[in-house]
């Protein structure tokens, strides 16, 4: 069987949610930021369908190193655990945004960037790649 290049696949997800999703909340959905805030789930299920072997799951399905303290748990980001979908593949987790893997969710760019907005995302990716 031949191997799949992940890069493609990730590439082509992309493109598809594109093509499928002209807008969310009025903004058009152009970059891979408004496919994780918004497509993330649709993206990794299309995903699973081109990437033999792959899954998806949402981040909180995922363990979260967190230590049971009065009863119940507090992970290490004073509970917060992002609702977003990512794809599991040979032990890393990829997204719209992370197509080289990671292995903890906290790595992710979606947790990456939280509290900041589409815009200043997008500002920060043109000084880092322009």
């Amino acid at each position: 069987m031949q191997d799949v290049s992940i890069t493609a696949v990730f590439e082509k997800a992309n493109k598809h949610i594109f093509a499928e999703c002209s807008e969310f909340d009025g903004d058009p959905v152009t970059t891979a930021w408004d496919i994780n805030n918004g497509f993330c789930e649709d993206w990794a299920n299309y995903v699973c369908t081109l990437l033999p072997g792959a899954t998806y799951s949402w981040i909180n399905e995922l363990p979260h190193n967190c230590k049971p303290e009065d009863g119940f748990c507090r992970c290490e980001d004073n509970g917060y655990i992002p609702s977003h979908c990512v794809v599991k593949y040979r032990g890393l987790l990829y997204d719209a945004e992370c197509h080289t893997g990671v292995k903890s969710w906290r790595k992710l760019p979606v947790q990456l960037h939280k509290g900041m907005t589409r815009a200043e995302v997008i500002k920060r990716a043109e000084r880092i790649d322009p």
